[in-house]
Order: structure tokens, then sequence, then C-alpha cells
């Protein structure tokens, strides 16, 4: 059957605007990318994030493990307090918190309209499994914790102090070096910082 060329040329019109319109929405994709802040210092127009997980992951080239700046000028940002979310502002953006962003991407260009910060605190009991106090750290047996009670409970976290960590006995000051391998039970208030999730204490109780 020989074509016109009114009828070529209509169907090339069409697979030009369907071209067209495929281009369009695989340059302006919507994302969920959820991570960690690090390297630079958020601000009011931008936030540097390390994503650990992402959507839409073949249409736009974030990808995991990746640092992205991502625009944040006109996103709403929230965060929990007492269990619910409210509205604040880019200041409550720190270092090592995981955030979850929804927005859209472009040409290696990002912007946020929703971000939530999650609350990484945790306060856990368990016993001692071991114990590394040359490099500030021992593992706990968890029973249970505040923080991702369902992935953690059974399994083994190691916790890391400092200078800054208090820890107690029996109501009194001791040096967190003073933790003993010997399954005792313990109790340990912290939060996590990071892409590779250190738990890092605040207050231990021991031989709680």
């Amino acid at each position: 059957m020989k074509l016109s060329g009114i009828a070529i040329g209509g169907a090339l019109s069409i697979i030009a605007l369907v071209a067209a319109f495929v281009s369009t929405t695989h340059a302006s994709s919507s994302f969920v990318v959820k991570g960690i802040v690090d390297v630079t210092a958020p601000t009011k127009d931008a936030v540097y994030v390390t994503g650990t997980y992402a959507s839409n992951q073949d249409t736009i080239d974030y990808g995991l493990d990746k640092n992205i700046a991502y625009k944040i000028s006109k996103a709403k940002i929230q965060k929990y307090v007492n269990g619910k979310l409210v509205t604040t502002n880019y200041k409550a953006i720190k270092f090592g918190q995981e955030v979850v962003m929804f927005g859209t991407g472009s040409d290696k260009s990002y912007t946020v309209t929703r971000l939530v910060i999650n609350d990484r605190v945790f306060s856990m009991t368990g016993t001692v499994a071991s114990t590394d106090h040359d490099n500030d750290k021992f593992k706990v047996l968890v029973k249970t914790s505040s923080y991702k009670q369902s992935v953690l409970k059974n399994t083994y976290v190691t916790i890391t102090y400092n200078s800054s960590t208090k820890c107690l006995q029996s109501g009194k000051e001791i040096g967190c070096s003073d933790i003993a391998n010997d399954g005792q039970k313990i109790r340990v208030d912290g939060s996590l910082s990071g892409t590779d999730n250190q738990y890092n204490a605040i207050k231990v109780w021991n031989k709680y």
C-alpha cells in the first residue's frame, strides 16, 4: 500500500511528539531518596546527601553511595518531635543525620519539594558480648532497642564511646574502659552517625 506524503508526514509528527514526551518524562522524573547528610554543611539552598536508597535509578543518575547536592530552597522541611512530624527549616539538618527527600530530577539537577529528617537516636539494653577498649568500643547483644527494635533484637551491635561519653555504675561515674567483657547487663543511650551507621554512646549504665 502506497502512503501519501501527508500520511507519512503526519506519522512522523506523531513519532516526534511521542519522542519529545518520553524525553521530557525521563528528563524530569520524580524521586524518593534516603541517605546520610555529609561532606558539606547544609545551607538554605542545598544539602549534600550520600544515598542509601533511591527510586527511579534507571532514569535519574544519582545512584547509591554517591554524595550529591540536592536543591532545598523551596522544600518543606520536617522533623519528628515526640513521634509527630513538625515543620522546621534547613538549620535543623545536621551532619550524620538520615533524611528522606521527595522531588524531581533532570540533567543532574535535583530539586527537593519535601525533606524529612529521620530521628536516629537510640536507647538499647542488652548484655556485653566483647570489649575493645584500645579502640574505644564494646559490643552488645541487643535485648531491646528504641531504634529498629525488630531489626536489632538478638543481634550484636558495636558501640563507640569517647571522652564525652558518661558511663555510670551503681549511680557512680566510672571510666568507660572499666566496662568488662563478662556478659553483664547494660543500657546505652546515644545516636547514629555516618553512612556506616556508627552507634555512638552518649550515656552508658553498666551492670544495669
